[in-house]
């Protein structure tokens, strides 16, 4: 996606799905890291949102290579949970790779719904995108366009409101891919919808978001 790190795809499967596919249709791991390095780019890490792990698993893929797992329901608009998960798992990612060009690759199953959303949600509330310029931008970008009306809908209301937030809600979110602690500062407002400041601190991103509540302080370290 051009002026972001994130590319799309549908999910690749291991080589126990092989029989069941003709050999135009079939997409391993090792098929998509080798259609990445034909385009001259890098894959620094994959999230995953299927909501199962029966297609592949983080042992098939190169150790380099960062794997975050977030099981989402499909045809439902992604929870507050899930939302922060991802928001959390990109902004590690690319704290961690700020001095390189590596892309964040993001599936489900088709790599189009549940992908687009979160792809879109992401451009909305943290870099400030207009919903319907992040919509055309990952449709264009994927080559096929998001199709639940629910989806689209929920992101064309603008940057998401980080409501009813706990203490529980913060530790659980927090990216496993790495040894990083994050500290996060939610910062009470009920009145703005989106992620409203963020800064470098010692080396540790502050992430300052709406919250309705109240100021919560987490950090956890990840081994």
């Amino acid at each position: 996606m051009p002026g972001t790190r994130f590319i799309a795809f549908k999910v690749p499967l291991k080589k126990s799905f092989e029989w069941r596919l003709a050999p135009k249709d079939r997409f391993s791991p090792f098929d998509l890291l080798k259609k990445i390095r034909e385009q001259k780019e890098e894959l620094g890490m994959i999230i995953d949102l299927t909501y199962t792990t029966r297609y592949y698993g983080p042992e098939e893929l190169p150790k380099t290579l960062c794997y975050s797992k977030i099981l989402t329901v499909g045809h439902e608009v992604p929870d507050n949970e899930t939302i922060f998960k991802f928001k959390c798992a990109v902004k590690e990612f690319l704290w961690e790779n700020r001095d390189n060009d590596k892309l964040i690759g993001v599936h489900c199953t088709h790599g189009l719904n549940r992908t687009g959303y979160l792809v879109c949600r992401y451009l909305i509330d943290v870099e400030g995108m207009e919903p319907n310029v992040a919509i055309e931008l990952f449709n264009r970008s994927r080559g096929h366009s998001i199709e639940r009306k629910n989806y689209i809908e929920d992101l064309q209301k603008g940057p998401y409101p980080m409501i009813q937030t706990s203490v529980t809600l913060v530790q659980n979110c927090l990216c496993h891919n790495k040894a990083v602690t994050l500290l996060l500062l939610l910062l009470g407002s009920s009145l703005l919808g989106e992620e409203r400041k963020e800064k470098e601190n010692k080396g540790k991103w502050l992430l300052l978001y709406s919250w309705d509540v109240g100021i919560c302080t987490s950090s956890h370290q990840v081994s």
